[in-house]
């Protein structure tokens, strides 16, 4: 999917706190020198949240600034170490938060309004570091940081705070420059900010996790493991929902394996809810992943299809494949990524996300959950364990294409396998961790297998419609050729199954 009107990019950056009175040492550093003179400017940025602060709990900040050269809406998300995802839209006349951020934020904020919570002021000196090609390497910002809190009423002392900060922007360098104008920075007294954002900084202590753990639950009760994995996973899908809104990359793949392994444990765990509502909540989770699956396999199959093609030693049969490759799939493509957006936006996935929140906040737990959770957990992963040897034996059995729908089972349970072991490993530790290695590896081969028999079916397909003899020859010789490396797949299946087995403390 692809938000029109925005722009997307990482932010590689650091914060320091650097007392009031000291003065920036020298930043040049080897391969990076300063510019002379710094620039001073002024920001104004306008931070909106809910009113319990449901994005900055997500680690998300969404802003209005006003000043400098990217001045605009930013919408800011969680990247990794020192990385936030950046979206920018065009500034615009109005105060109110565009309607396209409001979207791609819907799974964080769950119908409540967005409202204004936070005003920062900063007068940032900015040093620019260029490199031995003259070219910008890396920002220092030296920020004197004034915030109101606007939420809180203008008497409360804690509606007015400033500091000081200095924040450091690869705009072109490395990890290795940012390290080494960090050493600067801390030899001359400064230190890494516990709050990598003004927001978070200005808000302080009034923000509680996502998720509270209920009362009543015991550290190492069986529904306490389950709770505490439960929660990990819809911060997660909530969080992947904003990438495939935003139209990030990989963002409905990785969506759709979240809800996958929500319904997973769902299944696991049954007898430790309310059998009805595990049930429909594994329903309705096997419904939005089927809805986000076709995204994610088409854009698999089109790189796997061009893939081939492209092998091929003639250049004109090169090009001649290729285009009913592309036609194809980006029909097909484009269709399913509308679909996926249906469903996303259809009352049903709305009332999916609040049977989850519902599901966390009043948990309907039956009395085995009191139970411990080693004990338990062993026993549903080895039930989940003879599951999937009896789908191996019956794809042993099966013949022809029923061999192939057989282990496609087989892939299921691997999948269902691998995520039980995935919610055990904090209480059942390494014998779970390399039951869920292993049975990825299952699952791993068993994907190439399916991705093999899915190829062939499309270069049939491709086959049928070409409008020349030799472009249907071709897909009949690519047919061939992934017919006949099939049995690749079943030798890494076979070896997968046999380490797997090799794991009997679960069992």
């Amino acid at each position: 999917m692809t938000s029109a009107g925005m722009e997307t990019f990482v932010e590689i950056e650091r914060t320091f706190e650097l007392p009031d009175g000291i003065v920036l040492p020298d930043l040049t550093v080897p391969a990076a020198t300063v510019v002379a003179a710094p620039l001073t400017i002024e920001l104004v940025a306008t931070y909106s949240d809910t009113a319990d602060f449901a994005l900055a709990r997500a680690h998300v900040t969404l802003r209005r600034r006003q000043g400098g050269t990217d001045g605009g809406w930013h919408l800011k998300l969680p990247a990794g170490t020192d990385q936030r995802r950046e979206v920018h839209r065009p500034l615009g006349r109005g105060t109110t938060v565009p309607l396209p951020l409001r979207r791609a934020v819907s799974s964080l904020i769950l119908g409540a309004e967005l409202r204004k919570v936070v005003e920062v002021r900063t007068t940032r000196t900015v040093h620019v570091l260029v490199g031995t090609d003259q070219l910008a390497v890396a920002e220092v910002c030296d920020d004197q940081v004034d915030v109101t809190r606007l939420d809180r009423p203008g008497d409360d002392p804690a509606a007015v705070q400033s500091w000081r900060e200095v924040e450091v922007e690869l705009t072109g360098g490395d990890a290795d420059l940012l390290e080494r104008v960090s050493e600067r920075l801390t030899d001359a007294g400064g230190r890494v900010a516990d709050h990598q954002s003004k927001l978070r900084r200005a808000l302080g202590n009034d923000l509680p996790p996502r998720h509270i753990r209920p009362e009543g639950l015991r550290r190492r009760a069986a529904g306490t493991a389950l709770w505490d994995y439960l929660a990990l996973q819809s911060e997660r899908l909530a969080d992947r929902e904003v990438e495939v809104r935003l139209g990030l990359h990989d963002g409905e793949h990785q969506m759709r394996i979240t809800a996958r392994r929500l319904r997973s444990a769902l299944a696991v765990s049954r007898p430790l809810l309310d059998k009805d509502t595990a049930r429909h909540l594994e329903s309705e989770l096997r419904w939005l992943g089927q809805e986000l699956s076709e995204v994610r396999d088409l854009e698999v199959m089109r790189e796997r299809l061009l893939e081939a093609v492209a092998a091929e030693q003639s250049p004109v049969a090169v090009r001649a494949m290729s285009t009913p490759v592309r036609s194809a799939l980006r029909t097909d493509e484009r269709a399913a990524m509308r679909r996926a957006r249906e469903a996303l936006d259809s009352r049903r996935h709305i009332e999916l996300r609040a049977s989850l929140k519902s599901l966390l906040a009043d948990p309907p737990f039956t009395d085995k959950a009191a139970k411990g959770a080693k004990k338990v957990l062993d026993r549903r992963i080895a039930k989940t364990w003879r599951r999937f040897a009896k789908r191996v034996a019956a794809a042993d059995e099966a013949g022809g294409t029923a061999h192939d729908e057989a282990l496609h089972a087989v892939r299921k349970a691997a999948k269902r396998l691998r995520y039980a072991a995935e919610m055990a490993e904090p209480t059942l530790g390494k014998p779970a961790d390399q039951l869920r290695a292993r049975a990825q590896a299952v699952q791993k081969a068993l994907g190439n297998h399916q991705d093999s028999v899915v190829a062939r079916e499309w270069y049939e397909r491709l086959g049928r419609e070409a409008t020349s003899t030799a472009v249907a020859f071709g897909f009949g010789r690519l047919h061939a050729l992934e017919q006949a490396g099939a049995s690749r797949y079943e030798e890494a299946y076979a070896a997968a199954v046999a380490e797997l087995r090799t794991v009997t403390s679960l069992r």
